[in-house]
């Protein structure tokens, strides 16, 4: 995220439909979803992130500068936070779901484990979108 300016965070090349700014944005919001939102828990990002990155959204138009360090600032935050509410047994009952693959999801250890897979899936899309910038 770092190596890479407003201009091509935002860039959507020819084949894809979203772009790196929005990836970033959507992991960070399905992370809060599959853990907190299932968990019956507050979010720690701001609502607006959920609106503009959850599933079936695309990239609206150009992120700015102020959102791109937002998002930073909350990708840097969420794991440690994560790790602390752990640590202090926050989390209780957990809302079942199955996933987009059709898998179902029936605790929070599996909702992070997903969670991390989601990722991985958001990386490779990551990975092949830098090449066309």
């Amino acid at each position: 995220m770092n190596s890479y300016d407003a201009a091509q965070l935002n860039r959507v090349p020819d084949g894809f439909s979203n772009n790196l700014i929005w990836n970033l944005g959507h992991i960070l919001a399905v992370q809060q979803l599959l853990v907190y939102g299932l968990s019956g828990q507050p979010l720690h990002i701001p609502q607006k992130f959920v609106v503009r990155y959850q599933r079936d959204t695309r990239p609206e138009g150009p992120v700015d500068e102020a959102e791109i360090s937002e998002i930073r600032e909350w990708l840097e935050r969420t794991v440690p936070l994560l790790d602390k509410d752990l640590e202090a047994n926050r989390f209780g009952t957990f809302r079942p779901f199955t996933n987009s693959a059709g898998f179902p999801v029936t605790n929070l250890q599996e909702a992070i484990t997903f969670n991390n897979f989601h990722e991985g899936l958001h990386l490779g899309y990551m990975l092949s979108i830098r090449k066309f910038l």
